[in-house]
């Protein structure tokens, strides 16, 4: 599922684009388990590229440097993208 990964502190901000991997406590993320109301995600597109991200391992710091990598995300703080048409066909 396609969701948008908002800022883990400060304002609520939309910090990147991501696709929901696993939403099981005891998937292991990074050499940890992810533990309750935590996903691990596959970051695909960074839209602030120095957020940083909620936890740090290897070399990951920011979001810039985890696109196409899969992290772990607060899930308060994972999105799911609604997209509505709306289509009027005439006006009068």
């Amino acid at each position: 599922m396609d969701v948008l990964l908002y800022a883990w502190t400060g304002p609520e901000t939309p910090v990147a684009k991501a696709t929901i991997i696993s939403v099981d406590p005891d998937t292991i993320v990074g050499g940890e388990t992810l533990g309750p109301g935590t996903y691990e995600v596959l970051v695909n597109v960074a839209i602030r590229r120095d957020a940083t991200v909620p936890y740090e391992y290897d070399d990951l710091q920011i979001i810039a440097d985890a696109v196409t990598r899969s992290i772990a995300w607060p899930s308060s703080k994972v999105i799911t993208n609604i997209v509505c048409f709306v289509h009027l066909s005439r006006i009068v």
